[in-house]
C-alpha cells in the first residue's frame, strides 16, 4: 500500500516527501518500487483544477475512495472539497458532497469552524439538488462544539422558512443531527423552551414550522448515544400535536403508530430510559433505526414500546432499500440531469438482478419493484421534455406521445396485476397516473384532451375516495390538481385546456419515497407451447383453422376474472381473441393449471407465418365509458399476464 505521506503529497503541489521511500505498490509482486514525492505532488489538486468537468468529478470520486484509508488524508482532502463547492459544474459539486458523505460514513469527516461558512451556505442554496446533498452529509456529520451545532440548527431553520417544500427532508435531518449530538440538543432546547410553550389560549401555534422543527430536534435526544432524557415530558406531548408532519418526515425510520407510542411513553415519564436500539447500516452509507425499544428504569426485559418498519419479510426490506434509491433520482430529473437519474435506475435494476433466489425473484414485492423501476425510467424520459432549459435535448412529439402512452399502459398494469396494495401504495400509483395525465395536457401538440381530462377527473375522484377517512394526508400535488379541476369545472371542453395551467400544477409534484408494506401478490400467468420452435413448426392448411396447444399456469387469478388468449398473426396485423373459461382450470386461486387447444382462424395463404400469443385479463379503467361496450371479444381494458410467446406455423406440403 502507498504510505500516508505519499497520499498527503497528492494534495499539495509543494514537495513534502523529501526522501525517496520504498513501498510495495502491488501485492502480486515482491519488487519494491521507488516512489518519489515529486512524481505525485499535487496530483489531486491538478485533477480538481482541470478544465474538463469530467476530470474534476473523477478526481472527487477518487478522493472518496482514498479517504477511507487515512483520517489525516481525509482531513486535508476536506479543505480541497470545500473549495470544490464553488465549482461551475453542478455534477462536480454533487460529487464533492458524495465524497464528504462517504467520509462521514467511515467516521473521517472532521468538520472545523473554518469549513462551516462555506458548507452552511449550501443549505440555503437556490438549487434543490445542492440543498438536498448538503443535508445528506449533515445526517452523519459529527460537530465538535456547541457553537457549530447552534449555527447549523439556525441555518436549517432559516432553510425551512425559505424553502417550505423541503420541510420533510429538513425535519428528517434535524432528527438525525439530534440523535448524533444529544448533549447539544438538551442545551439548545433549554434556551428555546419558551418558544415551544402554548400561547395564552392554551393552544400551540400549529402553523409555526419553527416550533415543529424544534420539537423534532427535542424528541431525538433520548435516542442519542448519551441516552439523555432530560428533555421535559411536556415537550413530547406537544410533539403529538404535530404527529402527521413528523411521521411523514420520519417515514423512512418509523411508522406513525410506533412514533405515537414512543411520544406517549416519553410524555408520561421523566426517565431515565433504558434504551435498546438496533442501528442497521443501509446501503449507501445511511443508517436506519429498525427495531428500537423503550424500557422503564429497573424493569429490564419488560418492553413498553417496540416499533419498526412495517415490513413482513427480508424480501420486502431489500425492495425498500432499492426503492429509496429510486426516490433519490427525482431531484436530478427535475433539474434536467436525466442521464444521471437513468444511470441510478440502471444500477437499481442490476442490483435486483443479483437477487435470483426463487423465494425472492418469484415474490410479489420483487415483481412490483421491477415494474416500478421501468415506470420511473419512462417518467424520467417524459419529464425531460418539460424541463425549462434550452440546453437540454428534447425528443420529438412522436417520441413523447409514445413514451407517455407506454407510461400510461405500465401504470394501468401495475394497478390491476397486484393484490394486497395498501392505501398508501395505491395512492402513490394514482398520483403517478395524475402526473401522466398532466404531462399529456401540458403539451398543445398532444391530442385527445377530452379523454385525458376525463381520466384525470376520474382518477382524482378515486384518490379522493381513498382519502375520505383522513388516515392519509394528500400530497401537495394532489391538492393542486383538486383545485385545478374545481376551476375548470366539469364541462371538460377544449377551451379549458390551457397548457400553462397544467404546467403550473406539475411544478408542485415531487416524487415521494414508496415504502412497501409486504404481502403483495402478483397476478401473472405462465404460457408454454410444447414442442414448437423454428425447426419444429405446427402444420396448417391455408384458409382452415389450426389448433395451438397451450399449457397455461395461472398465479393468484380469481375464478371471477375474465381471461383472454390474445393471438396476433405477425406481418398481417390480424388479432384474434379466445375466451378462457375459468372453470377449466384445476387447483386454487394461487396456482391453477390447464392444457388448452386454442383455435386460430383465417390462416393466411403463405408457406409459413408466426403468431404472437399472450394471456390477458380484463380490468375496468376509471375513465372507461361503459355505455360503449363491445359486443364480442374483451369488453374492457386488458392487462397482459405474461410475455408474448411466438408460435411457428408451416403450411402442409
Amino acid at each position: 500500500m502507498v504510505s500516508e505521506d505519499i497520499l498527503l503529497q497528492t494534495l499539495s503541489k509543494k514537495v513534502l516527501v523529501a526522501t525517496k521511500e520504498k513501498k510495495s505498490l502491488a501485492q502480486c509482486s515482491d519488487e519494491q518500487l521507488e516512489v518519489s514525492g515529486s512524481i505525485v505532488a499535487g496530483a489531486f489538486m491538478h485533477g480538481l483544477e482541470d478544465e474538463f468537468h469530467e476530470v474534476r468529478k473523477a478526481a472527487c470520486h477518487s478522493l472518496g475512495t482514498l479517504t477511507i484509508l487515512s483520517s489525516k488524508f481525509a482531513g486535508e482532502a476536506l479543505n480541497l472539497l470545500m473549495d470544490v463547492l464553488n465549482d461551475d459544474s453542478m455534477l462536480v459539486r454533487l460529487q464533492a458532497f458524495e465524497t464528504m458523505h462517504q467520509m462521514a460514513t467511515f467516521g473521517h469527516l472532521k468538520v472545523q469552524e473554518k469549513h462551516m461558512h462555506m458548507f452552511l451556505g449550501t443549505l440555503v442554496d437556490r438549487n434543490t439538488l445542492t440543498r438536498s446533498a448538503a443535508r445528506k452529509v449533515l445526517k452523519l456529520a459529527k460537530l465538535p462544539d456547541l457553537k457549530l451545532f447552534r449555527s447549523t440548527i439556525d441555518t436549517l431553520l432559516d432553510n425551512l422558512e425559505m424553502c417550505p417544500q423541503d420541510e420533510a427532508d429538513i425535519l428528517n435531518v434535524l432528527f438525525h443531527i439530534g440523535r448524533n449530538h444529544g448533549k447539544f440538543v438538551v442545551r439548545i432546547i433549554e434556551e428555546v423552551s419558551q418558544q415551544m410553550e402554548p400561547v395564552s389560549n392554551g393552544k400551540l401555534g400549529f402553523d409555526n414550522v419553527r416550533v415543529g422543527a424544534l420539537l423534532v430536534l427535542a424528541i431525538s435526544a433520548p435516542l442519542s448515544q448519551e441516552r439523555d432524557c432530560s428533555i421535559p415530558p411536556s415537550i413530547f406531548s406537544y410533539a403529538v400535536t404535530y404527529l402527521g408532519r413528523i411521521s411523514h418526515a420520519l417515514s423512512d425510520i418509523i411508522h406513525q403508530e410506533g412514533l405515537l407510542n414512543y411520544l406517549s411513553q416519553c410524555s408520561r415519564s421523566s426517565g431515565p430510559y433504558d434504551m435498546e436500539f438496533d442501528f442497521s447500516a443501509k446501503r449507501g452509507g445511511t443508517s436506519e433505526i429498525l427495531s428500537p425499544t423503550v424500557k422503564k428504569p429497573r424493569e429490564a426485559g419488560n418492553s413498553l414500546v417496540e416499533y419498526s418498519l412495517d415490513v413482513q419479510d427480508e424480501v420486502t426490506k431489500s425492495m425498500n432499500v432499492v426503492l429509496e434509491k429510486v426516490k433519490d433520482i427525482w431531484p436530478f430529473v427535475q433539474a434536467g440531469f436525466t442521464t444521471e437519474g437513468l444511470r441510478t435506475l440502471r444500477s437499481c435494476r442490476e442490483e435486483l438482478a443479483t437477487l435470483t433466489s426463487g423465494s425472492i425473484a418469484s415474490g410479489g414485492s420483487f415483481a412490483f419493484t421491477m415494474q416500478y423501476i421501468k415506470i420511473m425510467k419512462l417518467l424520467a424520459k417524459a419529464w425531460v421534455n418539460f424541463v425549462p432549459s434550452r440546453h437540454l435535448p428534447s425528443s420529438g412529439m412522436g417520441d413523447l406521445d409514445f413514451v407517455l402512452g407506454k407510461l400510461d399502459a405500465r401504470l394501468s398494469e401495475l394497478k390491476s396485476t397486484f393484490i394486497g396494495l395498501s392505501k398508501v401504495e395505491e395512492l402513490h400509483i394514482l398520483e403517478l397516473v395524475l402526473v401522466t395525465c398532466m404531462l399529456k395536457l401540458s403539451k398543445v401538440e398532444i391530442c385527445c384532451h377530452l379523454g385525458t381530462l376525463r381520466k384525470l377527473s376520474c382518477t382524482m375522484a378515486h384518490a379522493e375516495s381513498l382519502l375520505e377517512d383522513g388516515t392519509v394526508e394528500p400530497s401537495r400535488f394532489m391538492i393542486e390538481v383538486r383545485k385545478l379541476l374545481s376551476e375548470i369545472g366539469t364541462s371538460l371542453n377544449g377551451s379549458s385546456c390551457n397548457p400553462v395551467l397544467f404546467r403550473r400544477v406539475l411544478e408542485s409534484f415531487f416524487l415521494e419515497r414508496l415504502v412497501l408494506c409486504g404481502g403483495l401478490k402478483h397476478i401473472k400467468a405462465d404460457l408454454d407451447i410444447p414442442d414448437n420452435d423454428y425447426e419444429h413448426p405446427l402444420c396448417f392448411v391455408a384458409g382452415l383453422p389450426v389448433g395451438i396447444p397451450c399449457h397455461i399456469t395461472l398465479h393468484n387469478v380469481s375464478v371471477e376474472s375474465r381471461l383472454w388468449l390474445k393471438m396476433t398473426a405477425n406481418g398481417i396485423d390480424d388479432t384474434h381473441f379466445v375466451s378462457l373459461d375459468s372453470n377449466l382450470f384445476g387447483g386454487c386461486d394461487d396456482h391453477r393449471i390447464v392444457v388448452f387447444t386454442a383455435p386460430f382462424y383465417k390462416t393466411p395463404k403463405a408457406f409459413s407465418f408466426t403468431v404472437s400469443v399472450c394471456i390477458c385479463m380484463e380490468y375496468l379503467s376509471e375513465d372507461e365509458d361503459v355505455s360503449f361496450l363491445k359486443r364480442c371479444g374483451p369488453r374492457h381494458e386488458l392487462a397482459s399476464l405474461c410475455r408474448e410467446k411466438e408460435v411457428f406455423l408451416s403450411m402442409v406440403k
